[in-house]
């Protein structure tokens, strides 16, 4: 089951910064893969998960960094005793509203995974 995650971005400046703790305990096995209408960029500060993204499975640890296109379904499992994140969301308005032709190169390597 895939859950569209409602967190609001403000309008005037569409763009979050969250950290996350969660203990290898406090996860729950029935925690549905989410997406949402902006993009996502996990830094992993400490300890380990698996991610699954879209059907695949992304083996994570401490230094990695994991980005999700918007509307791209992702979850995570806890593999280590604990795991901290750090979790920067925001529009793409921010991207495409600015952008100009040469600015698409530095981006094509996230649009082709």
């Amino acid at each position: 089951m895939f859950v569209e995650d409602h967190k609001a971005l403000s309008k005037s400046f569409p763009c979050d910064i969250s950290k996350y703790r969660e203990t290898r305990e406090e996860f729950k096995e029935s925690r549905s893969s989410h997406w949402h209408n902006y993009i996502e960029i996990t830094y992993v500060e400490k300890g380990s998960a698996v991610y699954c993204v879209n059907d695949r499975v992304y083996v994570v640890e401490a230094g990695d960094i994991i980005i999700f296109n918007h509307r791209e379904s992702h979850r995570w499992k806890v593999t280590s005793d604990e795991i901290e994140l750090t979790v920067l969301v925001f529009s793409s308005r921010i991207i495409s509203d600015s952008m100009n032709e040469m600015d698409m190169d530095y981006l094509v390597p996230f649009l082709k995974r």
